[in-house]
This record gives C-alpha cells, structure tokens and sequence, in this order.
C-alpha cells in the first residue's frame, strides 16, 4: 500500500497517517456491519464512554507508533519476522501470564495464612 502512495522508508509521519486511515475506515466498516445486523455499541455511563475512548485511542495510538517507527529502521527480511514473531508471543505468553498470577495469589495467601 505504500508504494501506491508514494511513501517511502524514511516517510514515519506519512506511515503513521496512512496506518490511521486504514484504521479509521477499518473502524466505520465495524460499525456499519454491527448497525447493520441490529447490535449495538451503547454504554450505560458517560465515565464508560471516556474511558473506553481513551483506552482505546492510547492503546492503538502508542501500539502503531512504536510499530511503525520499529519498522521502519528495519530492513524487510528482520521486520517480518518480528512482526510474525509478535503474535507468538502473545500466544505462548498468555498461559505464563496466567500461571504467574495464580503463583503470586497462592504466595500471598500461603505466606500466613491471610492476604498481605
């Protein structure tokens, strides 16, 4: 999609813009397909709302930046691999995690008898 645009390698702020255009219209099809098929996205609190918004803009936000600033000092071969190598570790990641906090659970109440 990049070279369609004339984007180039050294080009992080035009990456980044083209990333949240795709991101955007990737979020209106969502939500038109949700409208669509009668579901809805509402929230009962106003305090929902802006959380989910912050969470959401921050989160996507600070995930492409670095993402894409990443990948663009890498060369194609060792950027591929990374970004492959992201959702494996996501994968392999999630029952560690788990298992993590059910060790520190089971230390804290083991340690005497109460929670700390």
């Amino acid at each position: 999609g990049f070279s369609a645009f004339g984007i180039t390698a050294d080009m992080t702020g035009s990456k980044m813009l083209f990333a949240g255009i795709r991101f955007a219209a990737a979020g209106l099809i969502v939500l038109s397909v949700a409208r669509s098929s009668g579901r809805s996205f509402t929230t009962n609190k106003l305090i929902d709302c802006r959380f989910i918004l912050a969470f959401a803009l921050m989160n996507t936000t600070l995930h492409y930046f670095f993402f894409y600033v990443g990948m663009s000092h890498s060369e194609g071969s060792r950027a591929a691999i990374l970004n492959s190598l992201s959702t494996f570790l996501s994968l392999i990641g999630k029952p560690l995690n788990s298992e993590l906090k059910a060790l520190l659970i089971f230390a804290r109440f083991s340690s005497n008898g109460k929670p700390s």
